[in-house]
């Protein structure tokens, strides 16, 4: 997680640069451009200062504003407002050394919505406190803030409802165990109803210890789920599970679905596949086995396929990741699976999608719903226990 540490005071720099020396960071002979394959905790930190603070060696464009690396900082010469709206899509998050207030009115232009926009902590320049101002739980501006206010010796203002309540919010535990929420429109209403000690029913696959949650959910440990015994008397009702449930009973009822990323896609196409044959064969066969698009974590084919455009497109626009196997690999897989003569004539194994599922998915792991054929696309799913 790279996070932009900006200062605009001589004494807010003198800051950055002391928490520069506390907080891990990188070289800074390349401005980064990229976040793949990171987690939450990996922090990297960058620090830009203004140029009448430092003594720059020599100045970087990067199709952007005027900006000159030294050591471990930056300096820049632009205006605040540019340097700010060329480095928000760049970076995870940021530590503003300076008034709330004038962070307020830089981002306010480029913020976009809760499930995309950076972590955003501000500090006063003499570095006692670090208030957590934006995306707090889902873009983690609440552990950025504590984690600069420990190197800082600061006091960490953390003011979500259930934080500050001291109750594990929904979204958070979500983040915490990979899992996404859907839809993200009702993350709000179920916090509320979770704050505000409301009954909250909450169903779940995932076995959780009860002591994570208040005593107004009601933990209900269920592996079928069943309409009719969904307790009227909620205020809202959660569901842990990779499958698909019809909610239209609830009436007015708000819901939470928490999707565990526990599915492994296997896929065989033929050459020439297109990026939307694979998406809606992927589609086709998790609506056959009832279950959600959102607890796909990865998709898997043979190494043969590892060129193969359309499905590294597909995987793209999809957001995941796609693990090959040799043939070899798939041929040492000694479980039970279809056969296909023609496949094995051609590639030299007698299947791909569902020994690729079984391979790439974390054991134990078991295949759920086996080869189906979707307009020249086979798909298997494998599920992780």
């Amino acid at each position: 997680m790279k996070i932009a540490v900006i200062t605009l005071t001589r004494q807010g720099t003198k800051l950055g640069e002391e928490l520069s020396c506390k907080l891990p960071a990188v070289a800074t002979a390349d401005l980064p451009v990229t976040f793949n394959n990171e987690t939450q905790d990996n922090y990297q930190f960058h620090l830009f200062v203004p140029v009448k603070f430092a003594c720059p060696s020599k100045s970087v464009f990067l199709n952007g504003p005027q900006i000159y690396p030294r050591t471990q900082r930056f300096s820049f010469a632009c205006p605040l407002r540019e340097l700010v709206a060329y480095l928000f899509p760049k970076y995870k998050g940021f530590v503003f050394i300076m008034a709330a207030g004038i962070v307020v009115r830089l981002i306010a232009p480029l913020l976009r919505h809760k499930r995309y926009d950076p972590a955003v902590v501000v500090m006063d320049e003499q570095g006692r406190f670090a208030v957590s101002l934006l995306s707090g739980h889902l873009g983690g501006a609440n552990e950025l803030a504590v984690r600069v206010a420990s190197a800082a010796g600061a006091q960490a203002v953390i003011t979500t409802a259930t934080d500050s309540s001291n109750i594990l919010a929904l979204d958070m535990l979500a983040k915490k165990m990979g899992m996404t929420c859907e839809p993200l429109e009702n993350l709000k209403k179920i916090n509320a109803a979770l704050v505000n000690g409301e009954k909250i029913s909450l169903f779940t696959e995932v076995s959780l210890p009860e002591a994570l949650f208040p005593e107004n959910v009601n933990l209900i440990f269920e592996v079928k789920f069943n309409a009719p015994a969904w307790p009227g008397h909620s205020s809202a009702v959660v569901f842990i599970t990779n499958k698909i449930i019809d909610v239209s009973s609830l009436g007015d009822t708000p819901y939470l679905f928490l999707r565990p990323k526990n599915l492994v896609a296997g896929v065989g196409c033929k050459k020439g596949i297109k990026p939307e044959e694979v998406i809606a064969a992927l589609h086709f066969a998790l609506a056959r086995a009832n279950l959600a698009p959102a607890s796909v974590k990865v998709l898997a084919s043979i190494s043969l396929k590892q060129k193969e455009q359309g499905l590294l497109r597909a995987a793209s626009q999809l957001g995941r990741e796609v693990k090959f196997f040799t043939p070899e690999e798939i041929a040492r897989c000694t479980l039970s699976f279809s056969q296909s003569t023609f496949v094995e004539n051609t590639i030299g194994v007698g299947g791909v999608c569902e020994p690729a599922a079984y391979l790439a998915a974390k054991k134990p792991a078991r295949i759920i719903l086996p080869k189906t054929v979707y307009h020249g696309v086979t798909i298997a799913l494998a599920a992780e226990n």
